[in-house]
């Protein structure tokens, strides 16, 4: 990672001007764009870009209390993507916490336990929220299913067998299931038995389709995964989805793709701070101009 160099230059604008930048580069508007229709002030694309890296950096103080608040959650929704400034691939990690709107974007060179382990970090005994990945492996963790579920939806027009075709519906079935019994009004022991008939109903639809050639390679994912399923039926403020994870990410992502990216790492930190702190305050209600003026 580049060096900390500290905030870029303070320029002379005043907080009106601040706030009418980072307010376009919020809506996705580029710097070219966004210099364009700041009327008679003669800004430049350079002047937009260095408001937002010098706005992002002073926000370096609340995105580490946010970054605190994230590590005293229960449970965290996680998600990350990639991204290519100077095209170099790396990796944009968002931690978000549903109970008090913390939402933590980092940038790091991989896609490994790195992120994970400082964010929430070792120790902690929450439940992570994520897909697939083995980088959350350490934690205890509540997996999505949805992905091999549309997979499997496809599979059996590879082969025309109805067999698999009943495969999918029966493993939402049991999800349809699950997510009726995190709902439900019962007690822990009823959850406790519940969770464990899921669990043979998983085995059971393994043992039926394993063997067959369209879906059968899709077995592995729910059987590895079954020390973590259905946790929400034990918890319920445990989601059955990250849902809000991918929600979460997809304002970044789309922001990325609608100006084109940045090319400099260190600016990917600046903006990961900003878009910390916005994501926060709007989840919370607040007016995010008004806080970045408490900061700039």
């Amino acid at each position: 990672m580049p060096p900390d160099t500290g905030p870029p230059p303070a320029g002379g604008c005043g907080r009106s001007v601040i706030a009418r930048v980072i307010s376009n580069h919020v809506g996705r508007m580029p710097f070219r764009r966004n210099a364009a229709v700041m009327g008679g002030i003669g800004m430049s694309p350079a002047t937009a870009h260095n408001i937002m890296r010098r706005t992002g950096a002073c926000l370096r103080k609340p995105a580490g209390g946010i970054a605190e608040a994230v590590r005293g959650a229960d449970v965290i929704h996680a998600d990350e993507t990639s991204m290519r400034p100077s095209g170099a691939n790396v990796w944009v990690w968002m931690f978000l916490d549903p109970a008090t709107g913390s939402t933590l974007f980092v940038v790091r060179p991989g896609r490994g336990a790195d992120a994970p382990g400082e964010v929430p970090g070792e120790g902690w005994g929450g439940t992570i929220v994520r897909g697939g990945w083995a980088s959350y492996k350490s934690y205890r963790v509540q997996g999505r299913r949805a992905r091999t579920i549309r997979e499997m939806r496809h599979a059996p027009g590879e082969c025309g067998c109805k067999r698999c075709g009943r495969a999918p519906a029966a493993l939402r079935g049991i999800y349809a299931d699950a997510c009726g019994m995190s709902s439900a009004r019962v007690s822990g022991a009823r959850r406790g038995r519940e969770r464990r008939r899921l669990h043979g109903r998983v085995r059971a639809m393994i043992r039926n389709y394993k063997g067959l050639h369209a879906v059968g390679g899709f077995m592995g994912r729910p059987g590895r995964a079954l020390p973590n399923l259905f946790r929400f039926v034990l918890d319920p403020s445990i989601p059955p989805t990250s849902n809000a994870a991918e929600r979460g990410l997809r304002e970044i992502v789309v922001h990325g793709k609608i100006r084109g990216g940045t090319r400099a790492e260190k600016t990917m930190e600046m903006m990961c701070s900003l878009f910390s702190c916005v994501s926060t305050w709007k989840s919370r209600g607040l007016d995010y101009l008004q806080e970045i003026a408490r900061y700039v």
